[in-house]
């Protein structure tokens, strides 16, 4: 027998057992639930006893009396008798309460069991794990040589672009006709061709 099976043959035991202590209990079950039945009348009686003894006249206070007195034996009585039920079901009750941790227990261990076999000395699960995983890091490695290329991109220099800029700041004249590296020279506005024409006309 393996041991799934023995785990199993368990788990129909503790079964058979909480099904035997339910049919040990019910008796009990009923007792337990008139006796509380009865408890909630005689509070409720009494209750409207009270009442009836706080709203009374002269007249009517005397009677009043005897039927507070006989609710409050009556709530006696009944809480007596649910006491009374309560001892007898003990025993009964606590067979039960083992059976139910007997069963939970049985049913647990066949779980792990199972969880543990589907996943332990398995290749074909093994090899779909690492698989997984090495996917994972291969993904990740990926991204972080992406991103670190990324960066070098926009962190690089192109020589001769620098030098033609440099060489561009360097011819730059000044306001003074001196060259200067990196000032802004306004230079003004040359005037049409017609205009220029006319002023040569006009001084010859």
């Amino acid at each position: 027998m393996t041991k799934r099976a023995r785990l199993a043959e368990v788990v129909d035991i503790a079964a058979r057992r909480i099904a035997d202590a339910n049919t040990m209990c019910a008796p009990f079950d009923a007792e337990l639930d008139a006796a509380n039945d009865a408890v909630k009348q005689a509070e409720a009686a009494q209750r409207a006893a009270q009442q009836r003894l706080d709203q009374s006249g002269l007249r009517g206070r005397r009677q009043a009396r005897n039927e507070l007195a006989a609710a409050d034996e009556t709530v006696t009585g009944t809480r007596e008798m649910l006491a009374v039920a309560r001892e007898q079901s003990r025993e009964p009750y606590a067979q039960r309460n083992i059976a139910r941790t007997q069963i939970e227990a049985a049913r647990d261990a066949l779980r792990s069991h199972d969880m543990y076999a589907k996943w332990h000395f398995l290749p074909e699960h093994l090899s779909t794990a690492e698989a997984r995983v090495d996917a994972l890091d291969t993904w990740r490695l990926g991204h972080r040589q992406t991103s670190h290329t990324g960066k070098a991109c926009r962190g690089r220099h192109h020589p001769a672009r620098d030098r033609r800029t440099r060489t561009r700041q360097r011819n730059t004249p000044t306001r003074r006709g001196h060259p200067s590296v990196g000032r802004t020279v306004r230079r003004r506005a040359r005037p049409p061709a017609r205009a220029t024409a006319q002023n040569n006309r006009n001084r010859h």
